[in-house]
């Protein structure tokens, strides 16, 4: 029995996303600790083997009141023919999932960051974003809307082709 939700989802999420986008490597997934021994983990999308084509440095940590909170440190699209195609909201959507997160807290954001927190929230993902004192975004989780878009396969498909 799984507790978490293994990597071979976002995987087969992937298929589906590099069919709708018109994308003919083969993705695969990778999920290691940033640095041996380290707490702090590094969600990385593969191209062809050993290309490392997105990623997202980034912990997992519960507040006082047992909510579930990812802290993302850093996050890239390295190819630059993949961006704007809903990856990086793919990725999230998969560490919300497996993580069962309430809320993101992006550690001294970039204007990237700004921007996509932003669409998301404008996409429905996403219930509220605010600037926090220090150089962090808060953003919490539209978890029932992530439930709905999780539900069925078709969903995901949809909502990973809408424009």
């Amino acid at each position: 029995m799984h507790t978490e939700v293994p990597p071979a989802l976002l995987e087969e999420w992937l298929k589906q996303w590099a069919s709708l986008n018109g994308v003919d490597r083969e993705l695969s997934v990778r999920l290691l600790p940033h640095t041996p021994g380290s707490e702090i983990l590094e969600l990385s999308v593969i191209a062809d083997g050993d290309d490392v084509v997105a990623n997202v440095i980034f912990t997992q940590i519960h507040d006082r009141r047992g909510r579930a909170i990812l802290s993302v440190r850093d996050q890239n699209t390295f190819d630059e023919s993949l961006r704007r195609k809903r990856l990086s909201v793919l990725l999230h959507l998969f560490l919300i999932h497996r993580y069962k997160i309430a809320s993101v807290h992006y550690l001294t954001p970039t204007e990237d960051n700004q921007a996509q927190t932003e669409r998301m929230s404008e996409l429905g993902l996403l219930d509220s974003v605010s600037n926090e004192v220090g150089e962090i975004i808060v953003a919490d989780v539209a978890t029932e809307q992530i439930e709905k878009l999780l539900e069925g396969e078709s969903v995901l498909v949809d909502f990973l082709r809408k424009d």
